[in-house]
């Protein structure tokens, strides 16, 4: 099986590889540069991000706290993984032509699915083992000692794989069930799923987030919490001799690996439509200006990506109010409370590459190949605007948000929009394959973190109101830039066109 697995991501790579070329105008070899250099910029944020947390904490922790730090940071490593890999599922594409070629070859299902897979799997490690720096450079700092520090390291390496192996099978599983048991398009499907996997690893990692108290095991029994990955790693760190946990480890290992394997042999239905039919009967406004607007509001609105977003923002403002609840998850619920605005706004990653195709049409009746620029712009930010005030007042209506963090979260939005339409035109959203997603949704989460902790640096010596002068003085930065590579995008399509 390994074999045709690695044919197939080589595939799928090299096709990759050629659908950005074609996109962007350019050479197989510039598209592999950007790829690494992405990715050299994604470990040096992840290291900023190491040095800044490492330097907030305090020396010389009791040992009896080692063992909550370790489970802190394994099991922040499970959430995000599993956010970052569900995310990745939900964006891909139903169907591609590779999936169609291979249904015509004697390979197996299980072998195509992986094999696809693996080159997002891939971006999902690299990024993924990014934010997991700061976990690194809590248990260095914790447990001071070069040895432990490296073998931590490694069983986050450990973690880090099975966490995603686990988190595409029963993505892929979830989304199958839904599939044969009920009729729900693809666009809900994927969001139920995805919301699971979500849900899954939060559940099995607050009680270690949050630092809940050790609890000793009666009589040398097992606990049944001793069970989680997180956990056994934990102990490892600590005890490398510890036989109970090395097969803990093991078992999800294996395990992870099994059900990745039964989900990849499953058979992939096609989605009938994939888009939803909303502001049917509306006619395009006249002149070429709002025309423009009109259809990048249509397309925005009827994307399935779209769908998926309002699905989740259901649960995620659940959660947040029930975090609320909790003295211990305050925070995190005042984190996501201001953020989940933004969340609409973020889908401006798909602008450019959605309407790619057909830019061409424009330019005929406008005789301008950039047209579409800011258009497109505008209609992002309408879209996201329309779908982000809803979210602001169930929030303001269940007591997650005031008056006086409207602030935050009108410079949040503007930095993610600009953000998102920054990464998905220098990475041009595709339906014939994910990976050009997943590299363009590394570099907006980059820009969006490295923005929001640059103005929030700003507004803890300054005050709230400069939180807002300064993300939006980052997002102009960010508009400018992205209407620079558009420009230049649109001039490399005129001039091959």
């Amino acid at each position: 099986m390994a074999e045709p697995v690695l044919t197939i991501a080589r595939t799928a790579t090299r096709l990759w590889r050629r659908d950005v070329a074609a996109q962007l105008r350019i050479g197989e070899r510039q598209v592999v540069l950007g790829v690494a250099t992405a990715g050299v910029l994604a470990g040096c944020f992840g290291a900023l991000l190491a040095l800044i947390v490492s330097g907030q904490l305090q020396p010389g922790l009791p040992e009896a706290l080692h063992v909550l730090v370790l489970r802190n940071a394994y099991s922040s490593t499970v959430v995000s993984t599993a956010i970052i890999v569900s995310v990745l599922c939900m964006t891909a594409p139903p169907h591609t032509a590779l999936q169609t070629l291979l249904d015509l070859l004697p390979v197996g299902r299980a072998s195509a699915r992986i094999g696809q897979l693996m080159p997002l799997l891939a971006i999902g490690l690299l990024f993924a083992a990014a934010l997991s720096g700061t976990s690194i450079a809590v248990t260095a700092a914790v447990l001071d000692d070069p040895l432990r520090t490296l073998w931590s390291a490694v069983l986050q390496l450990v973690v880090l794989v099975a966490i995603e192996l686990l988190a595409v099978g029963l993505f892929t599983l979830v989304d199958s069930a839904l599939g044969r048991a009920t009729f729900l398009p693809h666009p809900h499907r994927v969001a139920l799923a995805g919301s699971a996997v979500i849900t899954g690893s939060l559940l099995v990692s607050v009680g270690d987030i949050v630092a809940m108290p050790v609890t000793e095991e009666a009589d040398g029994a097992l606990e049944p919490a001793s069970l989680l990955m997180p956990r056994a790693a934990a102990a490892l760190v600590l005890d490398p001799g510890d036989l109970v946990s090395w097969g803990v480890l093991l078992a999800w290992l294996v395990g992870s690996g099994l059900i990745l394997r039964i989900a990849g042999s499953l058979a992939i239905r096609r989605p009938r439509r994939a888009s939803t039919r909303l502001l049917v009967g509306l006619r395009p406004a006249q002149g070429v200006p709002r025309s423009a607007v009109w259809l990048e509001v249509l397309t925005a609105a009827r994307a399935p990506q779209t769908v998926i977003a309002v699905i989740l923002l259901v649960p995620l403002v659940g959660v947040a109010a029930r975090f609320s609840a909790s003295p211990l998850l305050s925070g995190v619920s005042d984190a996501l409370a201001t953020t989940l605005p933004a969340l609409p706004l973020l889908l401006g990653v798909y602008a450019v590459g959605r309407t790619l195709p057909i830019h061409w049409t424009g330019a005929q009746i406008s005789a301008r190949s950039s047209w579409w620029i800011l258009p497109k712009m505008l209609g992002t930010l309408l879209v996201g605007s329309v779908l982000a005030v809803p979210v602001v007042l169930v929030e303001g209506a269940l007591g997650l948000v005031h008056v006086q963090d409207l602030v935050v979260i009108a410079g949040c939005c503007a930095l993610a929009a600009s953000a998102a339409l920054l990464g998905g035109a220098l990475l041009p959203y595709s339906e014939e394959q994910s990976v050009s997603t997943a590299v363009a949704g590394a570099a907006v989460t980059l820009l969006t973190v490295g923005g929001t902790l640059l103005a929030g640096w700003v507004g803890e010596a300054l005050g709230r109101w400069a939180v807002l002068v300064t993300s939006l003085s980052i997002a102009v930065v960010f508009g400018v830039l992205y209407a620079a590579v558009s420009l230049r995008l649109s001039t490399r399509h005129a001039a091959r066109d």
